[in-house]
């Protein structure tokens, strides 16, 4: 937002999301375990968005995104990719959430029907807990099998 005063600039105020300290290491965790596609669907403006996506070396990045386009986004990723995880923590991401193969909601900061909606909810926001969720699946369908 640009602050002026009898058409003079005079500020500027910007507001945008941060990476959070623990994405490097989820997005790294994850490759490690050979998760190829990894992308970023947001409401956030593209700008934002993209901005966020090339911090983290995300594949794919789409923007501007509704909870129906979110939903869509799902869909196209796993008709492309295969099994699809969807992470998510707000009301926006619910309907995503329940169209993925596997909904993970993030837990302190969830939403109450992201909790509710997501088939896994972690019960912190540190991201590494993701591919540690990963792992942990893959080390019990193992040990079932």
């Amino acid at each position: 937002m640009l602050v002026a005063v009898d058409g003079r600039a005079i500020g500027a105020i910007a507001i945008a999301d941060q990476v959070r300290t623990s994405a490097p290491d989820a997005v790294a965790g994850l490759r490690q375990q050979g998760i190829a596609h990894l992308a970023l669907l947001s409401g956030d403006h593209r700008a934002v968005a993209q901005s966020l996506a090339h911090a983290l070396a995300l594949d794919e990045v789409r923007a501007s995104l509704l909870p129906e386009d979110k939903v869509t986004a799902v869909q196209e990723l796993r008709a492309r990719h295969g099994l699809l995880a969807m992470v998510g923590d707000g009301v926006n991401d619910a309907p995503a959430l329940a169209s993925a193969d596997v909904g993970i909601a993030m837990g302190a900061a969830g939403s109450d029907v992201a909790l509710e909606t997501a088939d896994i909810a972690l019960m912190s926001d540190d991201l590494t807990s993701i591919p540690y969720a990963l792992a942990l699946s893959r080390r019990t369908m193992r040990n079932t099998k």
